[in-house]
């Protein structure tokens, strides 16, 4: 009777969380923070990357000695600031950065997301096989319980008893392993969304629309490369132009003498260092447009193979679902029926349940391969999810 508490599981409308409510959580998993954590820390290293030489403080000392013989040590203090004069330039090179680690953090999100959809898909999948497993656990003990008040009677032997019960037996391992999994579902859940309660809904349709789904501008990673791509460039837009001034304030004590200076430098960014830099951003610019069009092409390609494969599944399979449900189940009432009237032997009952058994996973094989196919379609892209679902 191992099976008989799956199908008295009944889910609380107060408790369970449907993947809505997972999907709105994903800011507060400890490995989106942690990312995000590293990203901004990333960000601000960029940000202040042009003014890493904004003050300067200037202090020397020397000897002078006249021509009358007197000598005195001088010392002179002095602070200087740089002032950028192309305010526009440096302006939309913080706003594209801004937009390019925004667009990371929802890269990552997305991709969370993702894993949600494909543990909670998965869930609900196995749930589902689970109990059209414990129905048939009702079926088996009603057969097993049925030739064994037929051995006390002489109407069937020993052998039909030990056979029955060994496939009682082999369901329950395979409901025992279903458990497991689903377990091990809630344990990775959890480890993402800690809030995660257990309590699975799984009344939300997740069927995809499959035109929005291949849309390349509901792709994240599509639209962080397109922004990476104006980060580099209003980055190199900092190198390429006269980028400040320099004012410097000094006070020095001479012999005699007590001075204040106040001088303007104009730097030129055309040094080795300067156009080391340039030429390493060229060559991330070049790689992150190449990116891009691979990104683009592969996006294509996948977009159609798995187009092709969902309207296989969705036309093929999944419209025969139930007329396979139905004509299977009407197998083992007939099959059941003549049994208890002695009609059909024992080894035809075990095969007509069999048969089921076997479509249960087949189904299941066939629901989970599908979903996750989409699932890792979503990851790799970084789908946003929430507008893709029907």
């Amino acid at each position: 009777m191992r099976f008989l508490p799956f199908l008295a599981v009944t889910t609380s409308l107060l408790l369970a969380q449907e993947i809505s409510y997972l999907f709105s959580k994903v800011k507060e998993s400890p490995f989106f923070l942690k990312e995000k954590t590293a990203l901004e820390a990333q960000f601000l290293e960029k940000k202040a990357q042009p003014f890493n030489q904004n003050y300067r403080l200037n202090l020397s000392t020397g000897y002078a000695k006249p021509d009358d013989g007197s000598g005195k040590g001088e010392v002179e203090i002095g602070i200087g600031r740089d002032f950028y004069l192309k305010k526009d330039v440096l302006k939309n090179y913080f706003l594209t950065q801004e937009e390019y680690y925004n667009f990371l953090q929802k890269v990552t999100l997305a991709k969370l997301k993702g894993e949600i959809w494909r543990l909670y898909g998965n869930y609900c999948i196995k749930m589902k096989a689970l109990q059209a497993k414990g129905s048939l656990g009702v079926v088996y003990d009603e057969i097993a319980r049925h030739i064994d008040k037929g051995v006390r009677l002489g109407e069937f032997s020993a052998s039909d008893s030990i056979m029955a019960h060994l496939a009682l037996d082999n369901l329950n391992l395979q409901i025992s392993e279903l458990e497991s999994e689903l377990a091990e579902i809630e344990a990775r859940l959890r480890s993402i969304i800690p809030t995660f309660n257990g309590d699975f809904l799984c009344t939300q349709h997740l069927k995809p629309n499959t035109d929005k789904l291949f849309y390349p501008q509901n792709s994240y990673l599509w639209k962080m490369l397109k922004s990476k791509q104006k980060a580099l460039k209003s980055e190199l837009a900092l190198h390429r132009n006269l980028r400040d001034i320099g004012v410097d304030l000094a006070l020095s004590k001479e012999i005699d003498t007590t001075r204040a200076v106040v001088g303007i430098s104009i730097p030129f960014y055309k040094g080795v260092a300067n156009e080391a830099q340039k030429k390493a951003i060229l060559k991330n610019l070049h790689s992150a447009i190449q990116t891009l069009h691979a990104l683009e092409d592969s996006y294509a390609q996948e977009s159609r193979a798995l187009k092709q494969r969902l309207n296989i599944y969705f036309e093929h399979v999944s419209k025969t679902e139930d007329s396979i449900k139905l004509s299977a189940n009407t197998l083992i009432e007939q099959s059941q029926m003549r049994f208890k009237a002695g009609e059909e032997s024992l080894f035809g009952m075990l095969k007509a349940i069999e048969t089921k058994l076997s479509m249960i996973e087949t189904i299941l094989d066939l629901k989970i391969r599908r979903h996750n196919a989409v699932a890792d379609y979503m990851q790799k892209y970084a789908v946003e999810i929430e507008r893709i679902l029907k």
